[in-house]
């Protein structure tokens, strides 16, 4: 629909017979930038303790506001984080709006952490991957300066709209 001007033609007829025929552009809600923005859902990510060889990475997606829930969350890791499914197991905790997502509804791999939230999705979802759940790379462990680390975050909605989403990580040595 956003691709293409749409024209609508129109023809009115009175009682009295008279014909009234018109002609002109319609305007479809949603396809300017500033609208398809407004829909589109946010993701922030915090990687706490990078020099330790157990570092926290704290992943929060949150549906647009005006936008429907969210129904899964896929959270691609940089080279420099590898997940660690048997970490995992006992230090990965997802929640969403206020309540914990069983085991059985996400999966971690080396490269991936994916969460399928239920048919009705759920607005906020937030992912903590501690305890040996990620693993750093040697230079990210050592480097002095904290190096720039972008995640790629693949957010589905309930109307099955897909986002993908790079997300800078913001690095920090202590929770606050």
């Amino acid at each position: 629909l956003c691709e293409k001007a749409i024209g609508l033609d129109a023809e009115y007829v009175a009682h009295s017979g008279k014909v009234l025929k018109a002609r002109g552009p319609i305007d479809v809600g949603g396809c300017t930038a500033a609208e398809r923005r407004a829909l589109r859902p946010t993701a922030t990510a915090i990687l706490y303790k990078r020099k330790s060889g157990k570092p926290e990475l704290r992943v929060t997606a949150k549906k647009a506001k005006n936008g429907v829930r969210l129904k899964s969350v896929r959270v691609t890791l940089p080279s420099s984080l590898k997940g660690s499914p048997k970490g995992a197991r006992r230090g990965l905790r997802v929640t969403a709006a206020g309540k914990r997502i069983s085991r059985k509804s996400w999966k971690v791999t080396g490269k991936s952490m994916t969460i399928t939230l239920p048919k009705t999705g759920r607005s906020t979802v937030i992912l903590i991957a501690r305890k040996g759940a990620v693993k750093p790379s040697k230079k990210l462990r050592t480097s002095k300066k904290a190096p720039k680390v972008r995640l790629r975050v693949a957010l589905t909605d309930t109307d099955n709209r897909k986002f993908s989403l790079r997300v800078a990580v913001k690095m920090r040595t202590k929770r606050k």
